[in-house]
């Protein structure tokens, strides 16, 4: 059984596309062209295996992060005097619309923006990209659900616990994410925050 539900929405997707860093996509679709709201997946059209393995992986990684979230929060409000509504904060934290996935995942896409924005690379291969998608590319979120979006179904079954921590590892060790791979190689750092999310 698969962990989500996929649903056809366009008009919703047309609509989230006025926040994309990947911008408006039309039929041809160089924008959004599905999201992960776990337990759902929205799609602008019906999707290929691998596109929904692809948002499939995600709805695991924001289990995980919901998940995790929680664990921490309520400990903290209970230890900062809170009671019987720091069991809120856990539930308000897996809403995917403000879940803790999403607060990962908005501070790792700043963070490789600014390192874009910051490194000038000579001869640069992605110089026809913006930094925000440049950004959108290094998510580990992102670089794993790349790497093995092609593996279809099946990836549900090998998939480690928390896969998207260990990614650089796992770029290391296979192909299929060239993009994802060659953007982590041009703009990594030694920063310690993006040690810490790509396991550089």
């Amino acid at each position: 059984m698969r962990p989500y539900i996929a649903l056809n929405t366009p008009r919703f997707i047309d609509f989230l596309e006025y926040f994309s860093p990947l911008g408006k996509g039309g039929d041809g679709r160089p924008g959004i062209a599905n999201i992960t709201l776990a337990p759902f997946i929205l799609s602008w059209k019906p999707m290929s295996e691998g596109s929904e393995t692809h948002e499939g992986i995600h709805v695991i990684q924001q289990y995980e992060c919901g998940v995790v979230g929680g664990l921490v929060a309520v400990p903290a409000a209970l230890l900062l005097g809170a009671g019987w509504w720091s069991i809120l904060v856990a539930l308000v934290g897996f809403l995917p619309f403000i879940g803790w996935f999403y607060w990962v995942y908005l501070a790792t896409w700043a963070f490789w923006v600014l390192r874009a924005k910051a490194i000038s690379v000579a001869d640069d291969p992605f110089e026809n990209m913006t930094d925000g998608q440049k950004g959108y590319y290094l998510i580990p979120f992102e670089r794993e659900a790349y790497l093995y979006d092609q593996d279809g179904f099946s990836y549900f079954k090998k998939r480690k616990v928390f896969a998207w921590l260990r990614i650089a590892e796992a770029e290391a060790e296979r192909k299929g994410a060239e993009r994802s791979e060659l953007l982590f190689a041009t703009y990594r750092s030694n920063h310690k925050f993006g040690n810490v999310v790509t396991k550089a």
